[in-house]
């Protein structure tokens, strides 16, 4: 979008989940709110400030709840049998993403979510993977050694139609520069049980927190939505000084201080709190940066997808710009270990045509100076400037 379209649609966006106030069409407003999967919530939101919603809103509203309520009682059963099949291999297994975050809510449902993901151990995801198919799982058609950052897709007995959701199954949740983030070994000691489900495991708090900022800003660049900072929000609920010291220090380790400073002014933008603590102790992203973000995240600015190079590379001279090569080439090398052969001589096949159809005309536009191209580039640049500190954007 052009000039302050963006931002007129992005304030009328807004005014929903700040105020209540559809000044959209109510279908919009829907359809926006079920997009950054925010429909339910929207709905607890309004209850918990007294708002009048629109007649149609509060209907989809209810509708969502009931589905989503429907569907957690097939996950629960799901996450439950998953358990017992941890414990009779006896390897330990940690729910993660989307169904460890809806824990922290003030009630399950208000967090969808599309898969259940689940973090072993290296070498122990093969015998989960292969110990799920004998229970009746079927790999995900077309997905065999497509997939760097976890094995392929698991859809549960049955098919989707028994309620069933779909499981994928990491080694790591992250790899930057040919080393693995966020492992099993790395969150060992903080795993607290997952309640009422014997076998399961969820990450601290604190663990969790680095990791919701990993997959939001460094690893999607803020394009998966708004969900993040519900996220960041309900997690760090009720922390006290010794939680957030924590955090501190484990951001500084892993070199995202910026990274959580970025997310923390946005979620404080996202709930309009500005006196949300992790705002006011982490850096502040300049306005260049956090405002493009904040449409971005909103889903009103949307960008060309670009291959990563500002957030992958780990230096602009030769030997980073061979390491980056190697990476785009051969994928995540890390996590293609964890497959088998077959899958990984599979994934080196279609490497190069799924290459060409996620970045080929995106490199193609940079290559003919098309506009919207340049300036996505150019956008990646500043926000992998700032989290990197560099010193101007």
């Amino acid at each position: 979008m052009m000039g302050g379209m963006w931002e007129e649609e992005l304030a009328a966006r807004m005014g929903v989940w700040w105020r209540g106030e559809v000044a959209l069409p109510v279908d919009d407003a829907v359809a926006w709110l079920r997009g950054q999967r925010l429909l339910a919530l929207m709905g607890w939101r309004a209850e918990q400030t007294g708002w009048d919603l629109p007649i149609e809103l509060a209907h989809e509203i209810r509708l969502r709840r009931i589905r989503i309520g429907a569907g957690l009682t097939w996950v629960e059963q799901q996450l439950r049998a998953l358990g017992e099949t941890a414990l009779e291999l006896g390897i330990t297994v940690v729910l993660v993403k989307g169904a460890a975050a809806g824990q922290v809510y003030p009630a399950p449902w208000m967090r969808p979510f599309g898969d259940i993901d689940l973090l072993a151990g290296p070498g122990e995801t093969q015998r989960l993977f292969e110990a799920l198919l004998a229970a009746g799982y079927e790999q995900e058609a077309g997905t065999e050694g497509m997939r760097g950052w976890h094995l392929p897709p698991l859809v549960p007995p049955g098919g989707r139609a028994t309620g069933g959701t779909r499981v994928e199954i990491h080694p790591a949740l992250a790899q930057e520069g040919g080393r693995w983030l966020f492992t099993l070994a790395e969150w060992q000691d903080g795993l607290q049980p997952l309640p009422n489900t014997p076998g399961l495991w969820v990450p601290a708090a604190v663990d969790h927190a680095l990791y919701i900022v990993h997959h939001a800003v460094i690893h999607h660049e803020l394009e998966m939505g708004l969900q993040g900072a519900a996220d960041l929000w309900f997690l760090t609920a009720g922390w006290g000084e010794g939680e957030w010291e924590a955090l501190a220090n484990a951001a500084e380790g892993a070199g995202m201080t910026r990274a959580v400073g970025l997310l923390a002014a946005l979620t404080a933008w996202f709930w309009d709190a500005p006196d949300y603590e992790g705002a006011r102790r982490f850096p502040t992203p300049p306005d260049e940066v956090l405002a493009p973000a904040q449409g971005v995240m909103a889903g009103v600015r949307r960008r060309e997808r670009m291959p990563r190079a500002w957030r992958d590379a780990e230096s602009w001279d030769l030997r980073g710009a061979l390491k980056y090569l190697r990476v785009v080439l051969l994928g995540d090398t890390g996590q293609l270990s964890e497959l088998p052969l077959r899958a990984r001589v599979r994934y080196h096949m279609k490497r190069p045509a799924e290459l060409w159809r996620n970045h080929g005309p995106a490199v193609w536009g940079l290559l003919t100076g098309k506009p919207a191209a340049r300036d996505a580039w150019a956008e990646a640049r500043a926000l992998q400037g700032w989290l990197r500190g560099e010193k101007s954007v």
